[in-house]
């Protein structure tokens, strides 16, 4: 009875800088159960930086395929050899070192759809094909195959040393190339629209965020959005996420938006 508890894995060995490590995928439904969180290494749960990510998932599971980075692990010697692969003892648990918003996101996000499509099942006159499209992003998420990267012996300070090194060292991506490259905000997507209908009448810089004396450009792709954020939401600061519109339908963005581009030439 014992041996159907255990979890399994296969995967790569390899020992780097020292350390011991193990690279190997599961799918997430099976991930949940088996790791935990040690408040002594980690920080607190950023709930804002959580939803962000949930609503980044739920904005792309219906669609589109996302991806993440490799969750980090310390396995505290709860994994064993077990012939070609390796075992996780029982009643033992992983520790997550690098993953913890990403993964309380894609639950949050699992949660929030079954919620959604029990309402709709509750309603008198179902709609089967929003609940048929709901159990399809269910299925994706659970499915989704997060690659691990397991340290297998670590101590605990080298565990609070290599959260520390992790969120130190890196760094996010240039707000230019995010600009140029990213196809999952809306904004992102309507600035470069409007860029392309408007690079005959400006001159717009696509790939620095800010302008210098010698930039012969009126203005850039990220004051563009800054432009538009404000003008649709009146935010004047950082936002991550889809827009959230009080006054106009996203139908009406794109035409709103020329509008201010051509502006631009007028004003500058």
């Amino acid at each position: 009875m014992n041996e159907e508890l255990r979890t399994k894995l296969k995967g790569i060995y390899f020992e780097q800088f020292g350390h011991e490590l193990l690279v190997t995928e599961m799918p997430f439904k099976y991930l949940q159960s088996i790791f935990e969180v040690d408040s002594h290494v980690q920080r607190e749960l950023d709930h804002r930086r959580r939803n962000a990510i949930k609503e980044y998932i739920l904005n792309t599971v219906h669609e589109e395929t996302f991806y993440f980075s490799p969750f980090v692990y310390s396995a505290r010697r709860c994994l064993v050899r077990d012939g070609d692969g390796w075992e996780i003892k029982p009643g033992s648990k992983l520790m997550i070192l690098e993953g913890q918003h990403r993964s309380a996101a894609l639950t949050s996000a699992l949660r929030h759809l079954y919620v959604k499509k029990e309402a709709l099942e509750e309603m008198p006159h179902g709609k089967q094909e929003e609940i048929a499209s709901i159990d399809r992003a269910i299925q994706k998420l659970e499915n989704f195959t997060v690659t691990m990267q397991i340290y297998l012996n670590l101590t605990t300070q080298d565990e609070r040393q290599l959260f520390t090194d992790i969120n130190t060292e890196r760094k996010n991506a240039h707000s230019g190339l995010i600009m140029k490259y990213d196809q999952r905000e809306q904004y992102v997507i309507l600035v470069r629209n409007i860029a392309n209908k408007l690079h005959h009448l400006l001159e717009i810089e696509t790939e620095l965020s800010r302008l210098s004396a010698q930039n012969s450009s009126i203005t850039s792709l990220v004051i563009m959005r800054r432009c538009l954020l404000a003008l649709f939401e009146g935010i004047l600061t950082h936002k991550e996420g889809q827009p959230k519109l009080s006054y106009c339908n996203e139908e009406e963005m794109e035409p709103i938006a020329y509008t201010l581009g051509i502006q631009f030439k007028e004003v500058f």
